[in-house]
């Protein structure tokens, strides 16, 4: 589903789409580099409709490359970004800030 929103910086279809196991096809945006594996995704040019027809193609001919890129997505997501991984990277991050105490100059 194209997102043109440069508010959305962290899109929760992509995260979905990549739970479920699916290929992806985007553009290049801050930070997405970080959250998709170089084999889950075909990266096409902002607003270029040609291009994704084109990837969705390759795509349509090659089930063997869709397939992998959607194994590569759900196992991004099972390693990083389930509860089970994020909960304590989250914990360490308060955990610091308790430590640290309140903010000087308050």
């Amino acid at each position: 589903m194209p997102t043109y929103l440069r508010s959305e910086g962290h899109p929760s279809s992509l995260v979905e789409a990549m739970a479920a196991g699916l290929a992806l096809i985007l553009s290049p945006w801050p930070h997405l580099a970080d959250l998709v594996p170089d084999q889950g995704a075909i990266v096409v040019p902002p607003h270029d409709p040609d291009a994704v027809a084109r990837a969705i193609e390759l795509y349509a001919s090659d089930s063997d490359r869709l397939r992998a890129a959607g194994r590569a997505n759900r196992a991004f997501v099972e390693r990083h970004l389930t509860d089970a991984a994020v909960h304590p990277r989250l914990l360490d991050v308060y955990r610091s800030i308790r430590t640290r105490g309140p903010a000087q100059g308050r």
